[in-house]
């Protein structure tokens, strides 16, 4: 079984996780919640952090 971490950031990260895939020698995969299909299985958005 693979290890897929949710993480929940304030704000634009994308350039954070790109940088440091650069220092490490990997290839980070983002998706904003808004993104995530409803039926994915993934984290439910505390409704404080929903758009809209």
């Amino acid at each position: 079984m693979p290890f897929v971490p949710y993480l929940s950031f304030q704000g634009q990260c994308a350039e954070a996780f790109a940088f440091y895939g650069k220092v490490f020698g990997a290839t980070p995969e983002t998706s904003p919640f808004s993104e995530i299909p409803a039926d994915a299985g993934g984290p439910e958005l505390p409704p404080n952090r929903r758009a809209g």
